[in-house]
């Protein structure tokens, strides 16, 4: 999970992620897994999509800890945890 001010910016944040698993993950038969990356806005409308398929009771976030930065984890959660988790709490 990736969450930033735009989409842009989060597509951004996410390339470092891709080279990584492109790089230490997909060799070694790890996929890539599903991705909630964009703007508050854009995970919304993602979740919204995924909940009326399946229900979500509950869900499990990989962030890119050890690939950015702490000010960029905790700006990605701090903007999740603002926009995002009061809309499916």
């Amino acid at each position: 999970m990736i969450c930033a001010e735009t989409d842009a910016k989060a597509e951004a944040l996410l390339e470092d992620m891709r080279w990584f698993r492109n790089q230490w993950a997909i060799p070694f038969g790890q996929g890539m897994p599903q991705l909630l990356v964009g703007s508050p806005d854009t995970l919304n409308r993602q979740i919204e999509r995924v909940s009326q398929a399946v229900p979500i009771e509950e869900a499990f976030l990989l962030i890119p800890a050890g690939i950015h930065g702490p000010e960029q984890i905790h700006d990605s959660l701090d903007l999740f945890a603002r926009k995002v988790m009061p809309n499916w709490g």
